[in-house]
């Protein structure tokens, strides 16, 4: 059984609300704090929680997200690193298939547990989801975790504000960009970080070809830990340290996807990285592309640039290192 209740105006000097019940024609004055609920706003009984935190700390960690939409060329999609014989916290997989710098957490982690600024609009047309810039997300956000996916769009970004919409509601939020830095993000926040540095410890052989001749470094396990050989001669452990630092000094500043660039005939130096655990090799290599330029690649995957200084200066000590000479240090 429905009843219908009027809500009239506040009588004068804050003595309360006019009412009338059903087709009566009787008013009655109530107190204003037994009907104000009856003047809110609908918008205002809906939570600005726009998603939950994880009930769990391991469920706060991310197995992959993948960001899309306008303002990206190409989804960017990265991941948790699961691998341990590497120092990378992340993985990108698309579009570069690569390492991602340790600072990605900042960008990426704001995803569960968001509360918006308000709540602007309850099931929205197409025409409405267009004014709200909706109707092609500026960014869309598919996050993986243990217990829940998420999937979020905001519009452009104005003022400092965006309007975000979760899969599964119907409810238009609107939200400081401050609280998601990951709007803004761009592949080069994701890639600062090193090209490739596996952990000493777990690798059983360290394989470089360069110059026309190859060159392979044991390292020693268990007992015989902290040393290296080459051909069954046993090589200055602290020098190597320094080679293996200089091995694994390149950074990406930027990325190179110019595939094109990987060109047998233009190959300086390949450097082949085998495990203890069995895990596949991995090998980095670098290509002559210009007389100051050097590209790099991971795996057969072109992904930055070098100095060209920096490609003739490991040439250079693999030949020394191999002789057992001093390396110096690249700064």
């Amino acid at each position: 059984k429905k009843s219908r209740i009027v809500v009239g105006s506040d009588a004068p000097q804050q003595s309360g609300t006019y009412i009338q019940f059903g087709t009566s024609s009787t008013v009655y004055l109530v107190e204003t704090s037994q009907v104000d609920s009856f003047l809110y706003n609908p918008l205002s009984l809906i939570s600005n929680h726009i998603n939950e935190s994880g009930k769990l700390s391991s469920y706060q960690i991310f197995k992959s997200i993948t960001l899309s939409g306008s303002r990206f060329d190409k989804p960017i999609t990265i991941k948790n690193s699961s691998d341990s014989t590497n120092f990378a916290q992340y993985l990108l997989t698309t579009p570069v298939s690569c390492f991602a710098g340790n600072n990605s957490s900042n960008y990426v982690n704001n995803i569960r547990g968001l509360l918006a600024d308000s709540v602007e609009y309850l099931n929205p047309t197409a025409a409405k989801l267009k004014s709200y810039g909706l109707d092609n997300p500026y960014v869309k956000v598919h996050a993986v975790y243990p217990d829940v996916t998420i999937d979020l769009s905001t519009s452009k970004p104005a003022n400092n504000y965006v309007y975000m919409m979760q899969k599964g509601t119907n409810i238009v939020y609107k939200i400081a960009t401050s609280k998601i830095p990951w709007v803004s993000v761009s592949m080069k926040d994701l890639l600062v970080g090193e090209l490739f540095h596996p952990k000493l410890p777990s690798l059983s052989s360290i394989n470089i070809s360069s110059g026309g001749k190859s060159y392979t470094f044991k390292l020693g396990t268990a007992a015989a830990a902290n040393s290296v050989t080459i051909n069954g001669k046993t090589l200055d452990y602290t020098n190597f340290l320094v080679f293996f630092a200089n091995l694994t000094y390149p950074q990406i500043t930027q990325l190179e996807q110019n595939q094109a660039l990987a060109k047998s005939s233009n190959k300086q130096i390949s450097i082949t990285y085998s495990y203890t655990n069995g895990k596949s090799s991995d090998t980095v290599t670098y290509y002559s592309d210009s007389s100051i330029i050097d590209a790099a690649s991971v795996n057969g995957q072109v992904i930055t640039t070098v100095s060209s200084s920096y490609v003739s200066h490991i040439m250079n000590d693999v030949v020394n290192m191999a002789a057992n000479k001093t390396v110096s240090e690249i700064s």
